[in-house]
């Protein structure tokens, strides 16, 4: 199996790589033969654990004020608040539905009855716009105003530049 570990190196993560031979009876001749990714030193997350950790690092990050580290704390603080907007659907999806709600696709299909259930469809999650639908369409009200501010000092950061200092997302 791959083992990935993730070491502090200089304020970054250094990734170390090696392998374990996987057993030669492996029947499934599209995975290579050492086999699964695992992931050493980081504990399970879940989508509420990332929210929160994404927001407690955007703090942290802004509580030091360095520019760099704001310009961290905005897209920290802004994916956290996604993220737990997507903790809100996956709450609401259907159980067995494949966290219907949270995912950008949503797949109808008939079960043996006959009766059509939905189910989230691949990976890929809701944008902004599909959670302002689904917190609409389910009366989930939220702060879409606050929102919109932070989403714009974000876009400046990734797309152009910003004035961000500590004291202007006040």
């Amino acid at each position: 199996m791959f083992i990935i570990e993730m070491m502090p190196f200089e304020g970054l993560f250094n990734i170390m790589l090696s392998h374990e031979p996987q057993s030669s009876k492996s029947t499934n001749s599209a995975l290579p033969a050492w086999g699964i990714v695992t992931i050493i030193g980081l504990r399970t997350m879940d989508l509420l654990t990332n929210a929160i950790e994404s927001i407690r690092v955007g703090v942290e990050d802004y509580e030091e004020g360095s520019h760099g580290r704001l310009l961290a704390a905005v897209r920290s603080i802004h994916a956290g608040i996604l993220l737990l907007y997507k903790e809100a659907l996956r709450r609401l999806s259907p159980a067995g539905s494949d966290e219907a709600l949270v995912k950008a696709k949503i797949v109808p299909k008939r079960n043996a009855q006959g009766i059509v259930e939905f189910f989230g469809g691949g990976k890929k999650t809701v944008d902004v716009q599909q959670i302002r639908e689904r917190f609409t369409t389910l009366g989930i009200v939220t702060d879409w105003t606050r929102f919109d501010r932070i989403t714009d000092v974000r876009n400046d950061i990734e797309h152009y530049y910003t004035k961000l200092n500590q004291k202007s997302p006040h």
